[in-house]
């Protein structure tokens, strides 16, 4: 629960159900004292086995960015009776969704029985950001019904470097087009790593029609024109032929066409 400054309301995310499957809901209110029954908006889908269910759903802002939205569900899996850490993301609070169906955190041992985030992602340092976990030994029936009890367990850090949650991911090679876009003009600035023998180039392309059609690159940001970009950067700015200005593109709808070779891509700002 928190007082949403952008709403001027106070905002939970609660544990429900719905078919016999646990979800994640939420509900806002003006009285701190007074709460309106939730509404789901995180369930379990037709991409999620019919065995998993939504735990606890470890809630944060995004921080430092107003307006954006993290949560850290504990995903049970009742096949292997064990609770591991998946990540979701919103705009709004209300519409979720999952960059990455795999755990952001698996469950392994010593502590492969259930992992509980507790709310909020925290700041550690100017690059590194934690989340607290509630890490269990036992596995999630052995803590109920089984004898003697396995209950052990302790409170760890789970932590990432800063704006490094989760990426587009290239093990060798790869190619990928973003949706239209208009560019502001500004320079492109990426968010990435790449092995030693990596590396990403970026170029431009007219939005593309139906049916789809190889385009060409607008002239002088092309591959061939893109200075490869290695190593692992926060907010390094891409560069054709030597020059990061983008000012003749300006607000003109456009799509990026990014190249990755054994390389993570975060995120990318134009």
């Amino acid at each position: 629960v928190l007082y949403d400054e952008s709403r001027k309301k106070y905002v939970g995310y609660w544990r429900s159900s719905a078919g016999r499957r646990r979800s994640i809901a939420r509900s806002e209110t003006d009285d701190f004292r007074r709460w309106p029954l939730p509404d789901i908006v995180a369930h379990p889908d037709g991409d999620v086995p019919p065995t998993d269910d939504y735990y606890t759903n470890g809630y944060s802002p995004y921080p430092g960015h107003d307006g954006f939205h993290l949560m850290f569900p504990s995903i049970y899996r009742r096949v292997r009776d064990l609770v591991e850490v998946s990540m979701a993301v919103s705009r709004d609070g209300l519409n979720w969704s999952w960059p990455d169906r795999n755990m952001v955190i698996p469950a392994k041992p010593p502590y492969s029985g259930g992992l509980y985030p507790g709310p909020g992602l925290l700041p550690l340092s100017d690059d590194r950001w934690g989340l607290i976990c509630r890490a269990k030994e036992a596995l999630h029936n052995e803590g109920y019904y089984y004898t003697p009890q396995v209950t052990r367990g302790e409170l760890r850090w789970a932590t990432w470097t800063r704006d490094q949650l989760v990426g587009l991911q290239a093990e060798d090679r790869g190619l990928v087009t973003t949706n239209q876009m208009v560019a502001s003009g500004e320079p492109l600035v990426l968010n990435y790593q790449t092995s030693p023998n990596g590396w990403i180039r970026v170029e431009f392309i007219e939005p593309t029609l139906w049916p789809p059609a190889r385009l060409e690159p607008n002239s002088g940001f092309s591959f061939d024109d893109c200075e490869p970009l290695r190593g692992d950067e926060l907010e390094a700015t891409v560069t054709w032929n030597g020059s990061s200005d983008l000012s003749a593109l300006k607000e003109k709808n456009l799509c990026l066409r990014i190249e990755l070779c054994q390389a993570t891509l975060f995120s990318l700002t134009i």
